[in-house]
């Protein structure tokens, strides 16, 4: 008996040291894996420490300065060398910390320059990429119409092809486009569009000048014929655009042949057109005919 009791005694001794055995290799185990935790963030903190001085490193102003501006586009009126000297203004520092917006802006205020595009090339080159502005038309007595209707003041530009709009502040790009859409319509019977005006009352006049003698004319001959004159149609404020094709059927069929030259056309009238000729007046009624319908 002595024995048996002997030999439970140490089984259960033995049931004791085990479950001791594994509490202390749980212990362990939480141990081991705190001590990794910390030691991963301890490598994540100097990794970012060592990145941030490498970052300050690169972008101390005086490391990587910008050497070179590469210039691209179709370039008529802006000399590259003004671009470059616009730019370096903001520019002058590491390639990394030039405000691109603010590079692209100075070039922008070029006279000539419409739209600019600057981009890094490492490790010390701008890449600018220049539309030029694109003159339209001549604004009133000083100023020049671009492609979208802005106006530009440029002191040394002179162009006598293009036609003339005279017209109030805010109106530019509504004349603008008045301009190439009449223009087509009266090129189709050969007359060129010299100038277009709307007064204070939104009324629209245009000038007129016929185009084929010029065209025909060649040769000394040519050099010595006078330039076609001018004339004035008056289109008023009611639909200009059906009141400019009004007039070209009228032109086509009545004025064009006549071998007189017109001075100015009165399109107000609903039922006709008032014509004054360089030797007189008259006027012409009731060509119902030739009207176009309105919305054409």
């Amino acid at each position: 008996m002595k024995n048996n009791f002997g030999r439970h005694r140490h089984r259960k001794d033995a049931s004791h040291s085990l479950k001791r055995n594994s509490a202390g290799f749980q212990n362990v185990r939480l141990t081991a894996h705190g001590g990794f935790r910390f030691s991963t963030i301890a490598v994540v903190l100097s990794a970012v420490a060592v990145i941030g001085l490498g970052v300050d490193y690169i972008l101390q102003p005086h490391r990587f300065p910008m050497k070179q501006i590469n210039i691209q586009g179709d370039l008529h009126y802006t000399e590259p060398v003004q671009i470059s000297r616009a730019i370096s203004k903001v520019a002058s520092t590491n390639i990394l910390r030039i405000d691109i917006a603010k590079a692209a802006q100075a070039a922008e205020a070029l006279p000539w320059v419409d739209d600019v595009v600057v981009k890094r090339r490492w490790p010390d080159t701008l890449d600018v990429y220049v539309n030029e502005r694109v003159i339209r038309a001549r604004w009133n007595n000083d100023e020049w119409l671009d492609q979208v209707g802005t106006p530009i003041r440029l002191l040394d530009y002179q162009n006598s092809d293009l036609p003339r709009l005279r017209g109030s502040r805010g109106s530019e790009q509504e004349m603008l486009a008045n301009t190439q859409n009449w223009g087509s319509i009266f090129e189709a019977v050969d007359l060129k569009l010299v100038e277009i005006m709307k007064s204070s009352t939104e009324s629209w006049s245009v000038l007129l000048r016929a185009t084929d003698d010029i065209a025909t004319a060649s040769g000394p001959e040519a050099e010595n014929e006078s330039e076609p004159a001018e004339f004035l149609v008056r289109l008023g404020s009611d639909n200009p655009r059906y009141q400019a094709l009004r007039f070209t059927h009228l032109y086509k069929e009545l004025f064009q042949p006549v071998n007189q030259t017109i001075a100015a056309v009165d399109m107000r009238f609903p039922d006709g057109v008032s014509v004054q000729w360089e030797d007189g007046i008259s006027k012409v009624k009731g060509h119902g005919k030739y009207k176009v319908q309105k919305g054409v």
